[in-house]
């Protein structure tokens, strides 16, 4: 059809098109292509390219918010309306997700030899060993079947709702991804994990607190006004008397409280089903913070192995300045450049 078009035979003078400007449409084409789709012949994306690039971002920013909300949700038995903010955001999760899996179908990986992988009979087997279950437990809308249960079947649906929260291991793999694609800071981006995984346990933890006193003793206006719990001791009042603001903030405070190994004894269990969930917590407490204080001494340990390296270059440096009797601006523009360079790698 190209060359047809370009040599004009057999078609009209105002049909016809110039071979530069078909070169150019068409590399015009490619350049799209690669740019913001797909990389090969069948359909395949480019795992370089801007889409994926832009599509890894927002997934890992739906992800993060759906793991902050889904919990405060399931621990007040808050049902968002569809039309306010919280259910517009969960319908765009849920439709992002969804297109997220159809996406994994036709996104190269690599293979353990390292080679790049674009068949798609490979990508689909790949995909369907490793995260399919996941991402699709985490899309499946529990919230769907509480309308047809009763109260004690409504609550164990409440609580698969907690299922959701699998998604943030797509968090993992985004970083994982955009570390490949793109220039990092190692150190920024372990500290970061960190600090979003410090404040995922912590947030997951009060919310998990909060979720047994309201199975326990119900919200709202099944609350049972005789139930005693670990709220009603803490504040000397009943919880429906309480904002859930009140309850979250003492419920995380727990938490920190706990994770950091402190623990003050104001906010203590009283049933059993407490008494069982804060002795778990106190177990994922002491992993998560001994877990943490491990990382952050490695990454200052790493810190002051390269910081110890370069000031024995810069030693050796000025050892070889004074040896061959280097004159002083020269001797300075290159303790400057090493300098230089060493912040430039840091960045």
């Amino acid at each position: 059809v190209a060359k047809a078009v370009t040599e004009g035979k057999g078609l009209p003078a105002f049909v016809r098109m110039p071979a530069w400007r078909l070169s150019t449409q068409t590399e015009l084409t490619k350049g799209l292509r690669r740019a913001f789709c797909f990389g090969t012949d069948n359909w395949i994306f480019d795992e370089h390219s801007l889409f994926i690039s832009f599509w890894e971002k927002l997934t890992t920013i739906m992800v993060l918010m759906v793991a902050m909300i889904t919990p405060v949700q399931v621990a007040f038995f808050r049902e968002s309306e569809t039309l306010s903010f919280v259910g517009l955001l969960n319908l765009c999760s849920e439709v992002i997700f969804a297109i997220d899996i159809v996406i994994q179908f036709f996104v190269p990986f690599a293979e353990p030899s390292g080679r790049i992988t674009y068949k798609p009979e490979l990508i689909a087997k790949n995909y369907l060993r490793g995260w399919f279950c996941i991402d699709v437990i985490s899309v499946f809308p529990f919230h769907l079947l509480e309308g047809f249960s009763h109260f004690r079947a409504f609550k164990v649906l409440r609580v698969l709702r907690l299922v959701k929260l699998l998604g943030v291991v797509r968090a993992g793999r985004l970083f994982q991804h955009m570390e490949a694609n793109g220039q990092v800071n190692h150190f920024m981006l372990e500290f970061t994990m960190l600090l979003l995984g410090g404040i995922f346990i912590l947030h997951w933890m009060a919310c998990c607190f909060v979720l047994v006193r309201s199975l326990e003793c119900g919200v709202g206006e099944d609350e049972d006004p005789d139930c005693d719990n670990w709220a009603r001791r803490y504040f000397h009042a009943n919880a429906s008397d309480l904002l859930d603001t009140e309850i979250y903030v003492a419920a995380a405070y727990w938490a920190a409280a706990t994770i950091s190994t402190l623990g003050y004894g104001d906010v203590v269990p009283v049933t059993t089903a407490e008494c069982i969930f804060v002795t778990f917590g106190i177990l994922i407490g002491v992993t998560s913070y001994s877990y943490a204080m491990g990382s952050v001494c490695s990454m200052v340990a790493k810190m002051d192995q390269r910081n110890g390296e370069f000031y024995a270059f810069m030693d050796n440096l000025n050892n070889f300045v004074r040896e061959k009797g280097i004159v002083q601006d020269l001797s300075s523009r290159l303790r400057e450049f090493f300098r230089y360079k060493k912040i430039g790698r840091g960045r």
